[in-house]
């Protein structure tokens, strides 16, 4: 059995490890990455110390079975394990982890720096077209791309889109180069993709107003300088666990939030019943959560180092940042400057705004129907794959396996990370990615083992 995993980034490399932890009776798997994120993806790239990752050090190891292994790789003790550290550092672990994992597979592994640009089912499998040329056979795949490419914010015009003033990705290496120390910039989007921007920003010295807004406007809350004691979910939490309504939810989380003595203990402790919270709900009800609660929970639950926290506080105060809770309706290039419409949250009217850039920083993009990135663009177009309706990635069957157009398995089709957050919702950090890999890693290899007599068979 050949197994390809497309995206070698966290995803892929934890899929890869535990294929090989379990010994699985694979004769191959194919590696596919780009070559400057090889092993690590793009979180966790950006070189220097200045990002810090948002989870403690001693929670960040790659298997679910030793999770103080990334604190362990550095030789941390006491406090320091508890401490975040600079994600090119970890991305330096994920690197020598997977060079750990490949140098003691029981099955060969094949690194490939090259996209995937197409994958078709052939009835005994997939073939995969590799760039321009190369095609390859696989008999099972599994999509682990991480988030999709950023699109275009709505109501860009298409000569602003065309212009350095406009940064629509901003994870690329040179997003920032473009603007000048003196520019009135104005960012789309407050939380944690906002405060790496800003950091990057101001560590390059920059002068000018940086405007921030957001639909309602809130920042990421931050995190406590030392790790608290676990706590006990409320009765009422356990009963909406069980049988949950957005309603109810909502209600009892708020009641234990503010009965706790600290109300991260209530968000750290229902971390692990969310995937099964989200399943919970019918689609009209996460519907309504990704319109009106979203934002919320997402500035409690993803949250901020302490001093990282404070940084940002410091900013506002300095009025070097200022913070609105708002909707961008439209931006255009007038002059040598840009003209932005801009709506207040409640106002029945936008307002003109002058600035010299504007940048995205809206977060993940899951939204499968509307991404640029031709291999998932050909997949929904043949029907392998269908989109989730609420732009939370691919549909699934429940697991890990993927649904085509007509509803239907798409069987050895795979999907692992945020292009199953329709599915999960809690799809995009290191404990549940982990943890995920682990069971897909099973299930690929129970496929191997029935495949291994059908194998024979041909061979004879």
């Amino acid at each position: 059995m050949h197994i390809a995993i497309v995206g070698a980034g966290f995803s892929g490399a934890a899929l890869l490890r535990q294929l090989i932890d379990l010994r699985a009776p694979v004769t191959r798997v194919s590696l596919f990455g780009s070559a400057p994120d090889f092993g690590r993806g793009r979180a966790y790239s950006p070189p220097g110390d200045l990002h810090l990752l948002n989870v403690r050090a001693a929670d960040m190891g790659m298997s679910p079975d030793c999770p103080g292994e990334f604190a362990d790789w550095l030789e941390l003790a006491g406090s320091n394990r508890d401490s975040f550290l600079p994600r090119s550092l970890y991305g330096d672990y994920l690197q020598h982890a997977l060079q750990n994992s490949i140098e003691r597979s029981p099955f060969a592994v094949e690194r490939i720096a090259t996209e995937v640009s197409s994958i078709t089912p052939t009835g005994a499998g997939f073939r995969l077209r590799i760039g321009e040329a190369r095609q390859m056979h696989a008999d099972a795949v599994v999509l682990a791309l991480g988030s999709l490419p950023p699109q275009p914010l709505a109501g860009i015009a298409p000569a602003l889109r065309r212009s350095a003033a406009y940064v629509e990705d901003p994870w690329a290496p040179t997003a920032l180069d473009g603007i000048a120390l003196d520019a009135d910039v104005v960012i789309v989007g407050t939380g944690l993709t906002c405060f790496d921007l800003l950091q990057t920003l101001h560590a390059r010295g920059h002068r000018g107003r940086v405007r921030a807004i957001s639909r309602h406007g809130l920042l990421p809350q931050p995190q406590t300088l030392r790790r608290g004691a676990p706590h006990v979910l409320s009765a009422a939490l356990q009963a909406q666990v069980h049988q949950p309504d957005l309603a109810g939810l909502t209600r009892a989380l708020r009641s234990a939030c503010e009965a706790a003595q600290d109300w991260r203990g209530i968000i750290d402790a229902l971390r692990p019943h969310l995937s099964r919270l989200w399943r919970g709900l019918g689609q009209t009800e996460r519907a309504r959560f990704m319109r009106h609660l979203r934002s919320y929970w997402e500035v409690h639950r993803h949250r901020l180092p302490l001093q990282s926290h404070s940084q940002l506080i410091d900013w506002q105060r300095s009025r070097w940042l200022s913070v609105s809770a708002a909707r961008l309706e439209g931006a255009h290039v007038k002059g040598k400057r840009l003209q932005l419409e801009v709506r207040p949250r409640g106002a029945a009217l936008s307002e003109t705004w002058q600035a010299d850039a504007l940048v995205r920083a809206t977060g993940l993009d899951t939204d499968a129907a509307r991404t640029p990135l031709p291999l998932i663009k050909q997949l929904l177009d043949d029907g392998w794959v269908g989109a989730d309706p609420l732009g939370l990635g691919l549909k699934s069957d429940g697991g890990f396996g993927l649904l085509n157009r007509l509803g239907r398995r798409s069987e050895g089709l795979y999907a692992l990370g945020p292009l199953l957050r329709g599915e999960y919702w809690e799809m995009t950090a290191v404990p549940e990615l982990r943890i995920s890999a682990q069971v897909l890693a099973t299930e690929l290899a129970a496929c191997a083992v029935e495949a291994q007599p059908v194998a024979a068979q041909h061979l004879r």
